[in-house]
């Protein structure tokens, strides 16, 4: 998680505490989570994507961690399967990270 705000210049020295995950994506079938809302230092009203990063991988392709704000705290964490609808892998081996920067 740090990694993946460590790509938006805004919030590359802010250290969130410890996460906690209080729903899920109802679709059943993806891994957003919602989380308990965390206050993010200049973020105040302000909403949408805040970074991520993708991780390729041995056998399973890349997987992508998003990470959203809304009315500036941090309240969502997606994962994206691109490999849907395939199930989601339970573990996988790490080639490599892209940071995603936000605009």
């Amino acid at each position: 998680m740090t990694q993946s705000m460590s790509a938006n210049k805004e919030l590359k020295d802010f250290l969130a505490p410890q996460l906690f995950a209080v729903s899920k994506c109802p679709c059943g079938t993806c891994r957003a989570v919602g989380l308990d809302p965390i206050a993010l230092p200049g973020w105040e009203d302000r909403s949408g994507y805040i970074g991520g990063i993708t991780i390729e991988t041995r056998k399973h392709g890349p997987i992508s961690v998003l990470l959203h704000a809304n009315h500036g705290f941090l309240v969502e964490m997606e994962v994206i399967w691109y490999n849907f609808p395939k199930p989601f892998p339970e573990s996988w081996d790490e080639l490599s990270r892209t940071l995603d920067v936000p605009d």
